[in-house]
């Protein structure tokens, strides 16, 4: 069961690789909804084995060899995918992080330019628009 879980947690981060690439974000939030929804399932399923956990190294030497080689094999495929889910997460929480750069950057410069331009309206141009509407009112 932990293992098709691990599946899913996989196929998820590879969804998760193409929408942060393509800039989606309400894809990405209903993604992370169901990435969430997953992680909460691998968290029940790391409570069920907490005893095989406290007991680990008696469980692992009541195991024949193969048995044993099995279960190392289990155990390190679980981790490496692990290790790989979070090496992704990382790498598309800089992209994120960049992103977010560029977006704060071209908000300040829009700012500046529109500031620039009621700066070259002055006082005159509002006054105008002031005045018509005094008139028409």
């Amino acid at each position: 069961m932990q293992d098709d879980l691990y599946d899913k947690l996989e196929a998820i981060a590879i969804r998760q690789r193409m929408i942060v690439t393509n800039e989606s974000a309400a894809p990405l939030l209903a993604l992370l909804a169901d990435r969430q929804r997953l992680s909460m399932t691998l968290h029940d399923v790391a409570k069920r084995l907490q005893p095989i956990r406290t007991r680990w190294q008696e469980f692992r030497r009541n195991c024949n060899d193969a048995q044993r080689a099995e279960v190392d094999r289990l155990v390190n495929r679980s981790s490496e995918r692990l290790q790989r889910v979070i090496a992704g997460d990382e790498a598309d929480a800089r992209l994120l992080a960049v992103r977010k750069q560029m977006v704060a950057q071209r908000m300040k410069e829009m700012d500046q330019v529109s500031q620039g331009i009621n700066a070259y309206r002055g006082p005159a141009s509002r006054c105008r628009i002031d005045c018509l509407d005094e008139v028409q009112g």
